[in-house]
């Protein structure tokens, strides 16, 4: 591979990812009394789609389960109409609790907004990070999972925030956040939701597992200052120039040639204000 490490080619469909999932523990601390690991998906809306499917199978097996959202993205809508009410069954965002709870931590319909309330999450909590990135203090989240509710999982695109703006490969980058204590209970639900990726066909490709195993990539945000804890408004994002020298001249190696375009969010978006594209340069 690009980045020096072996790989032990068989199936594409059930290609070992490990490369990039060993970096977990440098992409994202897990709060206070979490446990977390890393599973790679071929997009963040891949990645959905999978946890949509482990959920199903794991709590709803034999009854409904009530799916509150929370948040706006257009292609999570959609995704939930397309089951079947009798599996989940979707309730207002304003409830006190549902059995998941889908929570966009900041979400865009239009313009910038933060989520200021997740309801109770009686079994699983997934949370959208797209937009704030790994380095956002996931621990007040957190506190909507009810005391028996031991999951919650993170998910991103790892197109916004991630791959300090060259978007080599799309790539979705799921957490899986335990309680402390349950580290049986976590690498079963992580088997499972590898082994889901390989029958789904959302993994990652070889072609894109080289591009983002390439020299000087490590799958991590575009920020490189310390978390701001409990803070709903993303941040500007500093781009990690030494890295991306690496990244350049690893590339000819790929066979990719690249224009570079490192669009950052702009900071501190006030709520309800249509936020402008950012400057491409």
């Amino acid at each position: 591979m690009p980045c020096g490490d072996g790989l032990h080619f068989g199936y594409e469909r059930d290609l070992d990812v490990s490369i990039l999932e060993d970096r977990g523990a440098a992409y994202a601390w897990p709060p206070p009394g979490w446990t977390s690991g890393m599973i790679i998906f071929r997009s963040g809306q891949a990645a959905l789609a999978s946890i949509l499917q482990f959920v199903a199978a794991t709590w709803g097996d034999r009854r409904t389960l009530s799916v509150a959202h929370v948040g706006a993205y257009f292609e999570t809508m959609a995704l939930l109409d397309a089951w079947p009410r009798r599996s989940l069954r979707p309730v207002p965002a304003s409830v006190v609790s549902a059995d998941v709870v889908i929570g966009e931590l900041v979400w865009c319909n239009g313009c910038f907004a933060a989520t200021e309330r997740l309801p109770r999450a009686r079994h699983v909590l997934p949370l959208d990070t797209t937009i704030v990135g790994p380095a956002h203090d996931l621990g007040p989240c957190l506190a909507a999972a009810a005391d028996d509710c031991e999951v919650a999982i993170a998910f991103s695109s790892g197109l916004k925030l991630d791959q300090a703006g060259l978007e080599l490969a799309n790539v979705g980058i799921v957490r899986l956040l335990v309680r402390d204590g349950a580290h049986r209970r976590a690498a079963a639900i992580a088997g499972r939701l590898r082994q889901l990726r390989g029958l789904m066909a959302t993994g990652l490709t070889l072609d894109e597992l080289s591009a983002l195993s390439a020299h000087g990539l490590s799958i991590a945000p575009m920020s490189t200052t310390t978390p701001r804890p409990s803070s709903p408004t993303p941040g500007a994002g500093a781009v990690d120039r030494p890295r991306l020298g690496r990244l350049r001249a690893a590339l000819p190696s790929l066979g990719i040639g690249i224009r570079c375009r490192c669009p950052v969010l702009r900071p501190s978006t006030p709520r309800g204000i249509a936020c402008p594209l950012p400057a491409s340069g």
